[in-house]
């Protein structure tokens, strides 16, 4: 997600990472700063003059995390969830209101734009290597969801069928 914000114009990608070798990985792949949960509401009003980020990409998918994408969000800024929370979500309608927050999702792809990502690859604006953690096949995949549940700080895993 960072590499294509940069591609598409944002000057200051700010991450969010609890886990230090993601939070290398986001360096590397562009970020401007990649910071801890604890610190993240400080500095990104730091960053932001208080005003808050324009827009939010919440990709973590836990319920405390979407509560604190809209935090981090300006007035009238926008909040993207693309991480699926697989619990409630405490919403407080008073804040987002008055804020006037833009909240959207973003599930799955459009065939259009496997065609954008795919030429965004190409040309190298988007590095995939270093994202990609490991190839596994399927006898292996109930070991993978083990070690990635106990934080095991993987990006991405590809499952081959045919290994």
């Amino acid at each position: 997600m960072l590499q294509v914000a940069r591609v598409y114009g944002v000057d200051e990608v700010l991450v969010v990472e609890p886990d230090e070798d993601r939070r290398t990985l986001a360096l590397e792949l562009g970020a401007d700063l990649a910071i801890i949960p604890e610190a993240a509401a400080e500095i990104v009003l730091e960053r932001t003059g208080s005003t808050g980020a324009d827009a939010v990409i919440e990709c973590a998918g836990f319920p405390e995390t979407v509560e604190t994408a809209v935090g981090f969000c300006r007035s009238g800024g926008t909040v993207c969830l693309v991480g699926i929370a697989d619990g409630p979500v405490s919403v407080t309608p008073r804040e987002w209101i008055a804020r006037e927050v833009t909240v959207v999702s973003a599930l799955a792809y459009l065939h259009e734009e496997f065609q954008i990502a795919m030429e965004l690859i190409a040309d190298g604006h988007v590095q995939v290597q270093q994202v990609h953690s490991s190839t596994v096949g399927l006898a292996d995949l109930p070991a993978v969801i083990e070690r990635l549940a106990g934080g095991s700080g993987e990006t991405k895993i590809l499952v081959d069928p045919t290994l």
